[in-house]
Order: C-alpha cells, then structure tokens, then sequence
C-alpha cells in the first residue's frame, strides 16, 4: 500500500501552519516589540534593525535579519538569513534569545551611534561570513564558506578515511600548541595542557 504524496505533503504544510501559528500566539503574548502579520512575526524597535520570522508557502520558517531604514548610513547588505526549515513552536521558541542577541549586536554594529563591543563585532562577522546574504536586493544566497563547510563535513563524514586525517590533524594540533606553550616558557601550564591531553586519550 503506497502513500499518497499529495496527502503527505499536505499534512507537513498544515502541521508547519499551526507550529508556527502557536509559536507567534505565545511570542507576541510575551514580548511587546513583536508585531504579527499573515504569516510572518516581526520584532523592530523604532527605526532600527529588523528580526523577521516568516513561514514559507512551502512550510519552512525564514528568520532574517534586514537592516535600519537610513539614509544617512547602509549596512553592506540588505538582509541576513539566519536559518530556514522546518521547525516546530518548541525550536523557534528555544532560539527567540540567541535571535534576539543576534538582532541587538547587529543594530550595535551597523548603526552610526552604535558602540558594539568586539564580541559583537565578532558575532556578526561570522553571521556575515557563514550565512547566507542578500545584497543590492537580490535572493538571499548562501556564503562560499557555509557551502565548502556543509560539503566538508559531508565528505568528511562519508570517507572513513577522511575522518581519521582530521582526527589525527586535530591532535596534531593540541600536540602542536603544548610544544608552543612549553617553549615559551610556561611550564607549568604545558604541563597541566598535557596532562590533559594524556587524559583524554
């Protein structure tokens, strides 16, 4: 007996509407910057930065970062996707803080009166490098560097042989940074490095 992928296809998309519709109910119950729309929650503050959350017609939630309106001062880009897939109320509920972290450094970063630190100033350079960006507004496409990371993590997990070269290649390094450390003059904190990487052997 088959499954019909009509019916299954429909029952995702429909499962995928009421998780994210429970999700934006509880959201916007609990945080007064939240603003709902069909299908989509927004969280802006003034005329800064923007966190969109927005389900898809094919069932998969988008969170993106876009930008403040200004004429004065533009970010490089015209929004950062952060994630997209299927995820029921309980994940994006779990995320709302980290996306919430995400939104304030990122208004630090780009605004002309913004004094980020430099862990913000990290955290959004990475976002910039390992996410998918859209600039001059083009579709969000996905950085270089997330593309040759998803590729090496799946050769490297498909080649045992691969896998065993990063093994060996990471505990190069650790042997690596306890020879730096030894030989800069730190004794004893070569020895308690290596007294824990003999334990974790």
């Amino acid at each position: 007996m088959e499954e019909n992928p009509l019916a299954t296809s429909f029952s995702k998309l429909f499962r995928a509407r009421v998780e994210f519709q429970h999700f934006v109910e509880l959201v916007s119950q609990q945080h007064a910057g939240s603003r709902r729309e069909d299908d989509a929650l927004q969280f802006d503050f003034g005329n800064g930065p923007t966190l969109l959350y927005s389900l898809a017609p094919t069932g998969e939630v988008i969170v993106l970062i876009c930008p403040a309106k200004s004429d004065l001062h533009k970010a490089g880009e015209d929004r950062i996707a952060l994630r997209a897939g299927y995820r029921t109320s309980y994940q994006l509920r779990m995320g709302l803080a980290r996306d919430l972290r995400d939104l304030a450094a990122y208004g630090h970063v780009t605004s002309l009166d913004g004094h980020p630190t430099w862990r913000e100033r990290l955290r959004i350079k990475w976002l910039r490098w390992t996410r998918g960006l859209s600039v001059g507004g083009a579709g969000v496409t996905p950085s270089p560097t997330s593309n040759q990371m998803q590729e090496l993590t799946t050769l490297a997990l498909r080649t045992p042989a691969k896998a065993t070269a990063i093994t060996i290649g990471l505990s190069v390094a650790v042997i690596a940074v306890f020879a730096l450390l030894a030989w800069l003059a730190c004794p004893q904190l070569a020895l308690k490095v290596g007294t824990w990487a003999a334990a974790a052997k």
